[in-house]
């Protein structure tokens, strides 16, 4: 049985991403996030900051997830530590294989149920979130 390890949010930074500012710096929280509706320059989740509105957020890609175990296999692969939330993730999961979900695909969380409708791309801003070209 899987959980949620985190719930990460990031508010607006400058990068060099096509709307020169981005929220994927994402933290995890200690009090409880709230569902919120998503809009332009939000996300699914409260406090969440989307700067790219024609690239990211939306009904569609409203709460993104990755698996601590991924994480952890990128930690060894860069042989770096990989906090929660740095890969932009707003849940990060244990015991998910969040790689494996297919579109379509349900998931309950406490009172909250996502589905999941794609994959996430990673772009230049996240070349510059990890500080690592390609």
């Amino acid at each position: 049985m899987g959980f949620i390890e985190s719930v990460n949010v990031g508010v607006p930074k400058a990068y060099r991403a096509k709307s020169g500012r981005s929220g994927i710096d994402k933290h995890p929280q200690d009090a409880p996030v709230h569902v919120d509706v998503p809009g332009p320059h939000r996300s699914g989740l409260a406090g969440d900051a989307i700067c790219d509105t024609r690239n990211h957020g939306g009904p569609d890609a409203a709460v993104y997830a990755y698996a601590r175990e991924d994480l952890d296999a990128w930690a060894r692969e860069l042989d770096r530590p990989i906090r929660n939330g740095l890969f932009g993730e707003n849940v990060t999961t244990v015991g998910v294989i969040v790689a494996g979900a297919l579109i379509g695909e349900r998931w309950r969380v406490g009172a909250v149920l996502l589905q999941v409708t794609m994959p996430r791309f990673p772009c230049v801003t996240f070349e510059e979130q990890m500080g690592l070209p390609g």
